[in-house]
């Protein structure tokens, strides 16, 4: 039994090494730390201060996304590579305000439109511009000198 348990944790361990040489794998993982930042001050902000679900979605956005930049130059991306990390932060928040634009029109098109609840409305917002995010980020703002993106198989920040 232990020699079975054994080789299905190697398994495990190899299945995992090998979704985390994928760049929007270990993204996925830097966006789920920048959402639970997002989600948790969403709703702090909505049911502890009764602020609107749409500065509520504007200021969970922006906290998210330096959660995500952070924890993005350590998994993800390769820092530093074209940009100061200054100037990189502002090319992802400029980047991202794309992306808050229309995080914004979906949020509020579920709430108002479809009477969806804020919070499931906040999952369908958030998930609509994770694409937009990465690509912009791995193939403008990480992208080496040249052109070459950074957030590819096997390349890790620092």
């Amino acid at each position: 039994m232990t020699d079975v348990a054994s080789r299905a944790r190697r398994r495990v361990a190899a299945t995992v090494r090998r979704l985390l040489s994928v760049g929007v794998f270990r993204y996925l993982l830097a966006a789920i730390a920048g959402a639970v930042v997002d989600f948790s001050l969403f709703a702090l902000l909505i049911y502890q201060f009764g602020v609107g679900y749409l500065w509520a979605g504007v200021a969970g956005f922006f906290c998210a996304t330096l959660a995500n930049y952070l924890v993005s130059i350590r998994l993800v991306f390769s820092s530093g590579a074209r940009f100061s990390r200054l100037h990189e932060l502002l090319l992802v928040y400029a980047v991202s305000a794309t992306g808050l634009v229309w995080h914004q029109m979906i949020l509020y098109a579920c709430v108002e439109y479809q009477g969806m609840h804020v919070m499931l409305a906040k999952v369908v917002a958030v998930g609509s511009v994770f694409f937009w995010n990465y690509l912009l980020r791995r193939h403008f703002v990480f992208a080496q000198p040249g052109g070459a993106s950074t957030g590819g198989s096997g390349t890790q920040g620092q």
